[in-house]
């Protein structure tokens, strides 16, 4: 089995200027600088996945479902969204659907939607518009031991978050 780095950097190195040009990417890559300016003032390093895709591209205005957000504007949910936040943070029934930290790391068909662990939504990173109830998160408490934080699709359509381990996993599931 390939390594997905090797995937991603072969992809970066061979694709980059054809997607440019072709449109399926908006815009270059967020340069080094950008990425360690967006680091300092978010105070954490962001994953490895979406590090190299903001390499290379610096947002996706078609997004996966939502438009992705150029580095300059990721921040934190509470303050990019801060009242669909707080609908979901102090409207969320702790009681019946907050799952523990452990269970809270099930993906795939045994994951429901509805059930999760909810503060981690107090230091999630928004990494998309909020668009038609949904907003792509990652998920800076929940991290692997390569550094990826989990992903999220938070959205009412689906009443809850939809997880994957990684950006890259959530990435080659959306598509």
């Amino acid at each position: 089995m390939r390594d997905p780095w090797d995937v991603i950097d072969h992809f970066l190195d061979q694709t980059r200027d054809a997607a440019i040009q072709s449109g399926w990417v908006d815009s270059p890559g967020a340069t080094e600088a950008q990425l360690l300016a967006a680091e300092q003032r978010l105070g954490r390093r962001l994953p490895p996945s979406y590090r190299k895709f903001l390499q290379l591209t610096n947002g996706w205005p078609c997004g996966l479902t939502e438009p992705l957000l150029p580095i300059e504007q990721v921040d934190l949910f509470q303050v990019k969204e801060p009242d669909y936040a707080r609908d979901w943070i102090e409207n969320w029934d702790w009681e019946m659907f907050d799952l523990s930290e452990a269970d809270h790391r099930v993906y795939g068909k045994q994951q429901e939607s509805s059930y999760f662990h909810a503060a981690y939504l107090q230091t999630a990173l928004q990494i998309s518009e909020q668009q038609d109830g949904y907003v792509y998160l990652l998920n800076p408490e929940v991290v692997t031991p390569e550094g990826e934080w989990e992903a999220w699709i938070l959205g009412s359509k689906i009443l809850g978050a939809q997880r994957w381990p990684s950006f890259w996993e959530m990435v080659q599931e959306e598509f």
